[in-house]
Formats: structure tokens, C-alpha cells, sequence
């Protein structure tokens, strides 16, 4: 019998980014009870509005996908999944079952960001529903986070649910701010959620042997419940916003997944209603909407403080009775940032020159007039971000790629500590093992006896980051790549 080895194979940029520009082309709103329903298709390059007949209403919780030619798959909000006809999904009701969901059942959750959808890396037609609701009225946490799949080549092509409501872990989370970033080989993803009162994060990471972690590291300031958060388009920094505790701004490694350089400030006109953090296309700004004011931060000044500026401030202006000031936000695929005003008015601002400092970054207040009320943006991940190249982690595990006949296995990867080599048959001959650092210096070396079925490497003491590990066994040279958290 055929066995397989795990091994690496290097797959640039230009390759893993063909066929990811268009999964965040069409953002969906529904406000059904107000006859609002509308879509803004990014497909054409500029935006067009496009009213519809949706049942769906998407008070705060939205997240959808399109395909990878930007057709629009299906759209949640977190109540349950509709397809692209705008019915429920076949099995897609009773998404995060419980008396909070149902309660919410006819606006959808009032959360933000309590979902993200993500394609599979094993599968182009299968994608995954990362998510959480409230659990516990009593402290306002999620006491679990989720994933649900669906299948998109059942029912038809119009897709279907297949696995519901999935706990990943459990624990006392903020009830949203999920948010994901693609790890550094480019294909697999990291998604992020938080401890509520606490500066504890959670990390999982999805590839395509199914979900590893959570990996857990305190870093920054206390978070309680949120309003937004987001990685910037290269993944290199992460951002939240909350009213009580401010901004939070860190930097990331996309290969260890592993926070660092945690810097904070606290606003003094936060009030309640605010909290948008948008990057720009070329990752050195930050948006921060402050309801009456749009602060623009240069990531590189060495002080958050000196680095601010106010690029805009609310012009007064009304929507159907409502304040339209400076709310949730996304960048599109256009390059710009679209900020939804901040208690639910008909209308968007628009950033039309992001990557420009200060007022040079064009900021048109109310320059989107929609069919009805807008509460919240679509959330995306960075679709189109390729492997870091060059990195010790720019390569990809696979398990297709035949040798010899027996099987090597590597895991936990990422580990915490201790990692296991598996081999299925223990047959070979003795083999030699070598792990390096990201420097390439060979900092371990031993040798596996013949008829070893399992060697155990202790990864305690050694710093967290990506290290190479080879096994050469009967003059073949065998390449894995492990994670230390």
C-alpha cells in the first residue's frame, strides 16, 4: 500500500492570488420592515447600488462571500444563512441556537462582527462559518466559539449547510470582533477572538487537516464588549476600538501568529455610537471613527498621539431624523473606505484617497445616499493576501506528494511545547533529524532509530516563531515546517 508524507513545496504569491480577488465584491443590507434592501456591487470597479427583495434583515450582524469570478454565494446574519436567491440555506436556520438568537430572530443578532466566513483551504467549494452569540444574558459573553460548514456543490449549486453549531473552545468571549488574517504560507487562517474583561486572545488557525488551537497570549490592554476590529491589508497590524478602554493597536506575526508591540490610547470625546477602524490599502494608516470626529493615526509615529490627526469632523448633517455621524467602517475593493453613519442613518461617508495623510485623504460626508437605514458594514478578511515570500514560512503543507513506503506525521503543529514524529510502519533505516531557526543555524540534531514509531521533540524552552525540521532518511530529504506558540 501507497503511504503519503506531509511535506513542504514552495507556491509564490502570484500563484495563490489568481483566483482571490472577488470574494468581497457585493455587500449585502437588508432592513425588510423598512423596504431597504440593497446591495453595493463593487464588480464593474466603481460601486453600484442595487436594490433588492431580501427577507433577511441585517440590523448589526453581516457577513457574506462571493466566489472567486465575484457571484455572491450566500450572506448570514447570525441568525441563519440565506443563499444567493435570498431563501434559507437548505439546513442553514438555527445558526448559534439559543433563547438570545431567537430572540433576535426577525432583525438578526445586534452584534458586531460575531461572524466570518472563510473559504476551506481543503476545498474551493466548501467555506466555514466562524461565530459566536451571547450566552449569558447575566455578563453579556459568549461562552463558546463556533463553526458551521457549508457545501456549495449541494442543492443544486445553491449550496447547503452540512455541519451546525460546531464549540471550538469554550470560555467568557467578547460577544464579536472576530476577525481573520492568512497565515504566512498564504493559504490557511488565522482567526482571532478575545476573553471579555480580560487582555487575553484566542487564536485558532484552519487549514486543511481541520482547526488547530486555540493558542492563547496576554498582550495589551483590558477588552470588554467591542465595537470593531480589524487586521490591516498585509496582516502586519491589528486594531480595535472600544468606548470604554479606546484604541488598541498591535503588531503581528502572520508565521507564529504571535501579537507584539502593544500600544493604546483613549479618546476623550468617545461616546457611545462610535468605534470604526478602517487600515488603508497600503497598511501605514488607521481610521478611527469617533463619532463626531474621523481621526486618521500614522502607524509609524513612535506616539499613537502624535501620530493622530482629525481629518473630518460631523458636518451636521440629518438623515430621516437621525444623527449621521462618523460610525462603523470597511475598505472596499476599491481602494476606498466606506463609513457607515453612526446611529443608522441613509447614507455612507466615503474615504476617497486613504493612503494620503491628513486632509489630502478626501473625506465626503454623505456622499452615498442608500434605500434605507445602513447599521453596520460587511466584515472581510483580506482575501487576496498572498504567503510572506522569502519567510521561513512562505511554503505550504501538503499531503499528497508520494515517497517511499511508509508515513511520517508531524503534530501538534503549531505545538505549545511537545511535538510528535509519527511514522506508520517504523521500517526505515536510521534517520537523521535537523531543526533550524528562521536563520537557517541548526539548532537541534539526533538521530531516529529503526522501527521508531513515534519521536517526541520538546519545543518548550525554544522561543516562539516557524522552524525547519528535515528528515533524511535513506539519502531522501524530507522538509516540514513547525510552529512554535
Amino acid at each position: 500500500m501507497r503511504n503519503v508524507i506531509i511535506i513542504c513545496y514552495f507556491i509564490w504569491a502570484f500563484a495563490l492570488n489568481a483566483n482571490a480577488q472577488n470574494e468581497s465584491s457585493i455587500w449585502v443590507f437588508g432592513s425588510p420592515q423598512w423596504n431597504s434592501d440593497f446591495n453595493l456591487d463593487f464588480r464593474a470597479g466603481l460601486y453600484h447600488l442595487d436594490s433588492v427583495n431580501r427577507n433577511m434583515s441585517l440590523r448589526l450582524a453581516n457577513s457574506s462571500i462571493c466566489d472567486q469570478d465575484g457571484t455572491l454565494l450566500f450572506y448570514t446574519n447570525g441568525v441563519y444563512v440565506a443563499d444567493v436567491l435570498n431563501d434559507t440555506m437548505q439546513n442553514g436556520s438555527g445558526l448559534n441556537a439559543g433563547v438570545f438568537a431567537s430572540g433576535w430572530a426577525s432583525l438578526g443578532l445586534p452584534l458586531v462582527q460575531p461572524v466570518v466566513t472563510l473559504n476551506d483551504p481543503a476545498n474551493d467549494h466548501e467555506f466555514y462559518l466562524i461565530h459566536l452569540t451571547i450566552d449569558s444574558h447575566y455578563l453579556a459573553t459568549s461562552e463558546r466559539l463556533m463553526f458551521t460548514k457549508v457545501d456549495m456543490d449541494l442543492a443544486g449549486g445553491l449550496g447547503a449547510v452540512t455541519t451546525k453549531n460546531q464549540a471550538i473552545f469554550q470560555d467568557t468571549l467578547i460577544p464579536g470582533d472576530l476577525q481573520a488574517v492568512k497565515h504566512g504560507n498564504g493559504r490557511d487562517w488565522w482567526v482571532v477572538s478575545h476573553q471579555n474583561h480580560s487582555d487575553l486572545f484566542h487564536l485558532i488557525l484552519i487549514t486543511p487537516f481541520g482547526i488547530l488551537g486555540p493558542y492563547d497570549q496576554h498582550i495589551g490592554t483590558i477588552n470588554d464588549w467591542g465595537w470593531q476590529a480589524k487586521f490591516s491589508p498585509d496582516g502586519s497590524k491589528y486594531a480595535t476600538y472600544e468606548n470604554n478602554n479606546g484604541l488598541q493597536l498591535l503588531e503581528f506575526d502572520r508565521c507564529s501568529g504571535v501579537f507584539f508591540n502593544a500600544r493604546s490610547h483613549i479618546f476623550l470625546n468617545d461616546t457611545i455610537g462610535a468605534g470604526g477602524v478602517s487600515f488603508s490599502p497600503d497598511s501605514k494608516l488607521l481610521y478611527i471613527s469617533c463619532n463626531d470626529y474621523l481621526v486618521q493615526l500614522n502607524t509609524d509615529s513612535l506616539s499613537l498621539k502624535a501620530g493622530m490627526d482629525t481629518v473630518a469632523v460631523w458636518d451636521g448633517f440629518i438623515s430621516n431624523g437621525l444623527k449621521a455621524g462618523f460610525g462603523l467602517s470597511e475598505l472596499g475593493p476599491d481602494d476606498k473606505i466606506y463609513i457607515v453613519p453612526s446611529y443608522g442613518a441613509q447614507t455612507f461617508h466615503v474615504v476617497e484617497s486613504p493612503n494620503y495623510l491628513g486632509v489630502n485623504c478626501n473625506v465626503l460626508q454623505h456622499a452615498i445616499l442608500t434605500p434605507g437605514a445602513v447599521h453596520t458594514p460587511p466584515s472581510f478578511p483580506n482575501f487576496s493576501l498572498g504567503p510572506l515570500v522569502g519567510s521561513v514560512c512562505d511554503s505550504i503543507i501538503n499531503s499528497v506528494v508520494e515517497i517511499d513506503q511508509h508515513l511520517f506525521a508531524l503534530y501538534p503543529n503549531p505545538t505549545t511545547g511537545i511535538s510528535k514524529i509519527h511514522s506508520s510502519s517504523g521500517s526505515f533505516q536510521e534517520a537523521q533529524i535537523y531543526i533550524y531557526n528562521t536563520v537557517g543555524q541548526i539548532i537541534y540534531s539526533d538521530i531516529i532509530q529503526s522501527g521508531t514509531f513515534e519521536y517526541f521533540i520538546d519545543f518548550r524552552n525554544y522561543v516562539n516563531g516557524v522552524y525547519l525540521m528535515q528528515i533524511v532518511d535513506n539519502g531522501k530529504v524530507n522538509t516540514l515546517k513547525l510552529v512554535k506558540m
